[in-house]
């Protein structure tokens, strides 16, 4: 008995139909469709996520730690925020940058 020995019909990917392929492509569509794609759901605006520049402004009565706060929520908003950004994520960004130059 020789264990090494190959068939008169070597194996291949596609075997003697092309179902077999064409089941394995529409598998990898779904997977990467499945992955990549977002659900409407899903697609919450990241701007809901920051508070708002009156709870800023109550949390932190010291101007250095209300300058402190504002910029790094202005610069986090920033970097998080889809591209291009929302029109809520933008007013905020534009609150947030306005009250740090303001102080």
């Amino acid at each position: 008995m020789n264990i090494f020995k190959r068939g008169k019909t070597p194996s291949n990917f596609t075997g003697r139909s092309c179902a077999r392929t064409v089941l394995w492509l529409s598998a990898m569509f779904a997977l990467a469709v499945g992955f990549v794609a977002q659900s409407p759901g899903q697609t919450r605006d990241v701007s809901t996520l920051f508070p708002e520049p009156n709870q800023v402004k109550a949390d932190f009565p010291d101007d250095a730690e209300r300058y402190a706060a504002f910029l790094a929520l202005s610069t986090s908003l920033n970097a998080t925020a889809p591209r291009p950004l929302s029109h809520a994520a933008y007013v905020k960004s534009f609150v947030y940058e306005g009250s740090y130059n303001g102080l």
